[in-house]
């Protein structure tokens, strides 16, 4: 983990830590600068994901510096915005283990709004992620700092993927791939 936080620094310039906590760890985390990554014990693992591909690179390190340099000079707005987005991840961390999806979907599209206002979507996350939500996905958000990348949407299980794929797809997308939610394994639970 070590090399890899190294690897991640020269590449992002002032990485979170979250990509090689959760590549390690095989789980979803709960990752906060004071107390590095947490693993989240999901009480169930039906939440289903849709990630889709922009097809567009963007330079992380680039994203951070325009976001930092904003919250100097914009009289605190950025701050509100970023303690917001933090609520909004403590919520989701509930929920997740809560084990109610239904209420994850409305915290995804409630961040990817705050996230457009600080510069950090793009037109095509945008597309995607209102491609995904027309198609039924419950929530959708864009994942990483933005600009181009990934966006990631709550679907309602396996069966509605292929559904908010092909959409994401006429939007745009280059790329796609569904997931489950992994929950650590009851020793590690408790």
């Amino acid at each position: 983990m070590r090399i890899a936080g190294l690897s991640e620094n020269d590449f992002h310039g002032n990485p979170s830590g979250v990509d090689v906590e959760v590549v390690a760890r095989g789980l979803p985390v709960f990752f906060s600068r004071t107390y590095g990554a947490r693993p989240v014990h999901a009480r169930r693992s039906d939440f289903h994901f849709l990630v889709a591909h922009t097809g567009v690179s963007s330079a992380t390190a680039a994203v951070v510096a325009d976001v930092a340099g904003a919250r100097e000079s914009d009289g605190g707005r950025s701050d509100a915005v970023l303690r917001e987005l933090g609520v909004l991840s403590r919520e989701g961390r509930r929920v997740l283990e809560e084990g109610t999806p239904g209420a994850l979907g409305p915290l995804m599209n409630r961040a990817q709004e705050l996230l457009a206002s600080l510069d950090v979507s793009s037109v095509g996350l945008d597309s995607l992620c209102r491609a995904a939500l027309a198609a039924g996905a419950l929530g959708a958000k864009l994942s990483g700092a933005g600009r181009g990348g990934a966006i990631v949407a709550l679907v309602t299980g396996p069966e509605a993927a292929p559904a908010v794929e092909d959409a994401c797809r006429r939007a745009g997308a280059t790329d796609a791939c569904s997931a489950a939610l992994l929950r650590a394994p009851a020793e590690v639970r408790s």
